[in-house]
């Protein structure tokens, strides 16, 4: 993947745009802020030129048509209300959000065999709200892997948020492996782990089919839970109203190698499983796709 598509884990705008959401959130509530948003989607969707065309490619990659500028305004405008609303949960001490929770038990059943669990997530929908809930269904804590890459002037206005948060977190570094030791403590723990599977930061990957091209997705929280026999559970926090989530669980994904197929065959059917998962919610949910950069790799395509 070539630098120009590699994420890097920063996000957009200016330090003042960002602070008047902010205040605009704290002070008003979320109804102005999404009203203000529509304008500056508007803005996003003639002048992020990158973001415009990995969006584009996305939407042809799963079968949609290339799009115009409402399409392309209503993606952008998605994004935004999720961190309305991530920023909403976070510093509002009665939020005005409902969840509801989708197989439910699966990580219930989990936690009771004391491995913990890894909650594989992506950037799809909003897992900082939804996850944020799950510590009043199970009373496990919840710690949610991160890169801690983000501009200084951004990590000052969502300050306060982000000292709020309901649940820990665990810091990646691109230039050292020890958040790998504190995911194995939690685990260790009974606590559980969310991770993303959609983004490439550092370590091996592998080159897997999405929608039928290849594309590179990271194999480090796979080999986490071959390690750790921790249970691997899809997971997906999605909007599916003005303040209504649907939390999505799937069936754990347990990598088991026998004498036929040893450990690298195992982490790579276990990625395929976690693959068509994600693709199926992404072709629910186009527009809560959140990866404004070209995961694709055109060099080798699927046909």
């Amino acid at each position: 993947m070539t630098s120009d598509n590699k994420w890097d884990g920063r996000g957009k705008g200016s330090y003042l745009g960002n602070l008047i959401f902010v205040k605009l959130i704290t002070f008003v509530g979320p109804i102005p802020a999404y009203l203000l948003l529509f304008f500056v989607s508007l803005y996003y969707s003639w002048a992020d030129k990158k973001s415009i065309h990995a969006l584009k490619k996305f939407r042809l990659r799963i079968g949609l048509s290339k799009g115009n500028l409402f399409h392309l305004q209503r993606h952008f405008f998605a994004f935004g209300t999720s961190i309305i609303d991530r920023v909403t949960f976070s510093v509002k001490k009665r939020h005005p959000f409902s969840f509801s929770l989708i197989n439910k038990e699966c990580l219930s059943d989990c936690l009771k065999q004391g491995q913990g669990g890894i909650l594989l997530s992506a950037h799809i929908g909003n897992w900082e709200v939804g996850g944020s809930s799950l510590f009043d269904y199970y009373g496990a804590p919840v710690n949610a892997v991160m890169l801690d890459n983000e501009y200084h002037h951004i990590k000052e206005v969502y300050k306060n948020s982000i000292e709020q948060r309901r649940f820990k977190t665990i810091v990646i570094k691109e230039d050292a492996l020890s958040f790998i030791i504190e995911i194995k403590a939690a685990l260790a723990r009974n606590e559980l782990v969310c991770i993303h599977g959609d983004r490439v930061l550092a370590g091996k990957t592998e080159v897997l089919p999405f929608f039928n091209h290849d594309a590179e997705f990271p194999s480090g929280p796979f080999k986490i839970a071959a390690i750790t026999k921790a249970p691997l559970i899809p997971v997906f926090a999605l909007k599916a109203g003005l303040f209504k989530y649907t939390f999505k669980a799937y069936d754990p994904i347990r990598i088991e190698p026998d004498k036929e197929n040893g450990m690298e065959a195992a982490i790579q059917q276990a990625m395929t499983t976690y693959l068509a998962i994600l693709e199926e919610e992404v072709k629910k949910h186009p527009y809560q796709w959140y990866n404004f950069y070209d995961i694709w790799l055109d060099s080798v395509q699927r046909q």
